[in-house]
């Protein structure tokens, strides 16, 4: 059963284009693990193949099955319950049995999670500000949509965001493979991901890694907005920056 390998779900090829050397940015286990990120967000039924296949060459370059979990929650956040149920089977057609997710399985009332997930937004902006109205996104929205507002502090910043399989940096980045790979619908969220993974000491040449994945994975056009899109964000870091 998907809950009892990812209970979390219920509670709410290295990239080879022509004449490019293999990637030096980001190893090879992460490399695919994004890959799969960014499968699992724009699949359909015919790219289960594809899905399968970047799982296991992850697997294959070293990256454990708790973080492929991980990937299989962070599609929860970024394309929703349905991709995540769906390609969670996948996931564990894969991988085979995975070990309990302890975090996960301990209940806990809804208030510390949203509490956490409170701090967790606050160590991500650049202020450290731990009022709510204080946040660009969340802050206009929580008088006229207070369910949505607790939704995302509750599950996805307080149980998902929070979690520590993942490095914090290659967390960010899996979130950024994942909205360039859905496209525009989920821009603003990327460029906000951008910001978290180059503030927490990612490298423009990791974000521009990602979007050389997002070519094999969800298309040149895709990669392409999302390189125009970013580029504002990556300059303020690179003053060169040359996508």
């Amino acid at each position: 059963m998907v809950v009892d390998n990812c209970p979390l779900l219920p509670q709410m090829k290295q990239v080879t284009i022509k004449g490019r050397k293999p990637i030096s940015f980001l190893t090879a286990p992460i490399t695919y693990t994004f890959t799969s990120a960014t499968r699992a967000d724009t699949y359909d039924v015919d790219e289960y193949p594809q899905l399968r296949l970047h799982v296991q060459y992850a697997l294959n370059f070293g990256a454990t099955p708790a973080e492929l979990r991980e990937v299989v929650y962070l599609t929860l956040v970024t394309a929703g319950v349905p991709k995540a149920l769906n390609v969670a089977p996948e996931v564990r057609a894969v991988v085979g049995d995975l070990p309990r997710d302890q975090e996960a399985a301990a209940a806990e009332p809804a208030g510390s999670r949203r509490a956490r997930g409170e701090m967790t937004l606050s160590s991500l902006n650049d202020d450290g500000a731990t009022d709510l109205s204080a946040d660009a996104i969340l802050g206009p929205l929580a008088a006229d949509f207070p369910l949505l507002v607790d939704a995302a502090l509750t599950f996805a910043l307080g149980d998902v965001w929070s979690r520590d399989i993942l490095d914090p940096v290659d967390r960010q980045l899996a979130a950024v493979a994942a909205f360039a790979a859905i496209g525009a619908d989920a821009w603003p969220q990327m460029r906000r991901h951008a910001s978290y993974a180059l503030a927490l000491g990612a490298s423009v040449e990791a974000i521009k890694e990602i979007l050389a994945i997002t070519i094999v994975s969800a298309g040149l056009p895709k990669a392409l907005n999302a390189a125009v899109e970013l580029r504002s964000i990556l300059a303020s870091q690179h003053g060169d920056y040359d996508a």
